[in-house]
């Protein structure tokens, strides 16, 4: 591949996850979300190779491959589906905090798993538990998922 093709390819794929940086901050009802940029978005191959990230917090990049491996590793490549979505909140998988939850869309061309889609943000309600005194141990957080 020629110098020219290669960076038109990786101006590409940095493209598609500034354009999900900019979506997600532009509709986002969370001002974490929109103020803070507490996120990351990203885009991955079908093996949870990292292809290309769109910062929010750079802290959050720690995890985003582990996590998609470890989805992999859940459920099989041949058990994810079009149309699926996969979310965790793990801190063991994500290497994060039970209030940031993981999204990640899996995307296929002509019935293959071509890569991934991820965005990995705060779910911030009226009270946010592990962010109060009566929040002590682990499992009065919130409730961690696996999927």
């Amino acid at each position: 591949m020629d110098a020219f093709t290669a960076e038109v390819i990786r101006s590409s794929v940095v493209a598609i996850t500034d354009e999900m940086k900019t979506n997600l901050m532009r509709t986002a009802y969370n001002m974490i979300i929109y103020e803070a940029e507490d996120f990351t978005v990203g885009l991955f191959d079908a093996d949870g190779n990292t292809i290309s990230i769109g910062l929010g917090l750079p802290m959050f990049i720690r995890g985003l491959s582990d996590a998609i491996k470890a989805k992999l590793a859940h459920w099989g490549k041949e058990n994810i589906h079009p149309g699926d979505i996969l979310l965790t909140n793990d801190p063991q998988v994500m290497g994060s905090h039970l209030n940031h939850m993981i999204f990640t869309l899996p995307i296929f061309h002509d019935g293959e798993l071509i890569a991934f889609l991820f965005v990995d943000g705060p779910l911030a309600g009226r009270r946010r538990r592990a962010r109060h005194g009566d929040a002590g141990y682990f499992f009065r957080r919130a409730c961690r998922c696996r999927s």
